[in-house]
């Protein structure tokens, strides 16, 4: 950097500026600049745990449609990362901050691999179901004896839950049924509808997007999972210890989301599509069948929230109960999918005032602007 007199051959202009009044302006100008980095937006990335994002995840993208994060003083960034090992370690390579992922995958990175993860919202419970098509010959989970059943792919998160399902029904899940990858959306429906497979066993915005297609379906599925969190946000345990209120706002604005999206769901798909246009429904249809598609995406994802809020007891939003995690852990550990336990307190933010902070805003004023969809 020059020097003072320098700087006044530079600018002869300011020569009767005196070299005290100088270095005052220049601290000026330092504070400005720190005042300035203080109030920048905080950079934040979430690695989502899907090949592709769209409407099924409000409570991903209607923080960023509604501003949210923006007013907690964050810039977030959503990104797909493929599937929830692939996020998770994007995350330990500290491409990310936060990762979306099944606890099944969380619990297992931290009870076989030590990563110490901890879930900071729960957005849904094990939402899955085993479908088949109305008017078919399934009419009881009995009836799959001697038949096949589709799943996405052979290492997906739902064959143990599918398995464990068939032996409470007396079936043999490596004997008496069989099961079949058959991929994602249409290809899968296809597989069902030409009889190579007679159910399939799917997530809840995937099933929303057969009967979209026009599928009538009977469905089938274990009371006892919507006791088991499922898709989480998680955190490593190093950033909630140092950063606590920077985790705790970004659980702020998805709380802010859920209410507001389960307020009235099809606002917030008009939000979306004024907001994310390129990630709107697309294929063969009018603009009424898209909106239709993505209203029924959101309203899957809607009641996704609002179980799991349930099961942390019904007053927050995107609370991560510990007996959720704990009911997942033991079907895991029953069913072999992992072989040692860990504390289920361990697996959550254990700080007792947590999920009470992320809900301090008002609620009432969220609902009102979720009736009134005022800037659609």
């Amino acid at each position: 950097m020059p020097g003072i007199p320098t700087i006044f051959r530079l600018f002869p202009g300011f020569t009767r500026i005196t070299a005290a009044g100088l270095l005052g302006l220049l601290g000026a100008s330092t504070l400005i600049d720190q005042a300035a980095a203080q109030t920048a937006p905080r950079k934040v990335v979430i690695a989502a745990g899907t090949q592709v994002i769209n409407s099924a995840y409000p409570y991903l993208m209607m923080p960023l449609a509604l501003g949210y994060w923006k007013q907690e003083g964050l810039d977030v960034d959503v990104v797909a990362a493929g599937g929830s090992a692939q996020a998770i370690q994007q995350m330990v390579g500290k491409n990310a901050d936060f990762v979306e992922i099944n606890s099944s995958s969380m619990i297992q990175a931290v009870s076989q691999t030590g990563v110490a993860l901890r879930a900071v919202a729960a957005n849904t419970t094990v939402d899955w179901s085993l479908v088949s098509l109305k008017g078919g010959p399934i009419k009881a989970l009995g009836d799959f004896k001697g038949r096949s059943i589709g799943i996405s792919n052979l290492g997906s998160g739902g064959l143990p839950l599918l398995k464990a399902y068939l032996r409470t029904a007396g079936l043999d899940p490596d004997k008496d049924v069989t099961i079949v990858p058959v991929g994602f959306g249409g290809m899968a429906l296809d597989a069902m509808k030409a009889g190579r497979v007679d159910g399939l066993m799917f997530w809840a915005s995937a099933v929303v997007s057969f009967e979209s297609a026009g599928a009538n379906l009977t469905y089938f599925r274990a009371p006892e999972w919507a006791t088991y969190a499922d898709y989480s946000l998680a955190t490593l345990a190093g950033t909630l210890n140092a950063d606590s209120t920077m985790v705790e706002a970004v659980v702020r604005g998805m709380a802010k989301a859920s209410l507001f999206t389960a307020t009235n769901p099809d606002c917030a798909r008009k939000l979306f599509w004024k907001s994310f246009p390129a990630m709107k429904a697309s294929g063969n249809m009018d603009d009424a069948a898209k909106a239709a598609f993505d209203l029924k995406q959101i309203e899957s994802g809607a009641d996704s929230m609002k179980e799991a809020r349930t099961l942390g007891g019904g007053k927050y939003w995107a609370n991560a109960p510990v007996a959720g995690y704990a009911g997942m852990q033991k079907f895991m550990l029953d069913n072999q999918v992992i072989t040692k336990e860990v504390p289920a307190a361990s697996l959550v933010a254990s700080d007792p005032g947590f999920f009470e902070r992320a809900n301090t805003f008002d609620h009432e004023k969220i609902r009102q602007e979720a009736l009134s969809c005022a800037g659609v």
